[in-house]
């Protein structure tokens, strides 16, 4: 990601043996460029549930995420 200007290093200012890593200019637009691709595309998956079914499958997903974070994963 550092070599296609997505993120950059940076010195701390407060330890001198870390190092400082956040998104680029680059990798934000990238990243706002890809969020808006999941959006579109999910919309149109879901364009075909009732919304109740949406609902359903949220929360499945929900608990499907808690999980793996409470796995470590």
């Amino acid at each position: 990601m550092e070599a296609r200007l997505w993120v950059e290093r940076l010195d701390s200012d407060v330890d001198g043996r870390s190092v400082v890593v956040r998104i680029a200019p680059k990798g934000e637009r990238v990243y706002r460029s890809a969020q808006k691709a999941v959006e579109t595309l999910t919309e149109e998956i879901m364009s075909v549930c009732a919304g109740d079914e949406i609902d359903v499958a949220r929360r499945s997903l929900q608990a499907m995420r808690r999980k793996l974070i409470d796995m470590a994963y």
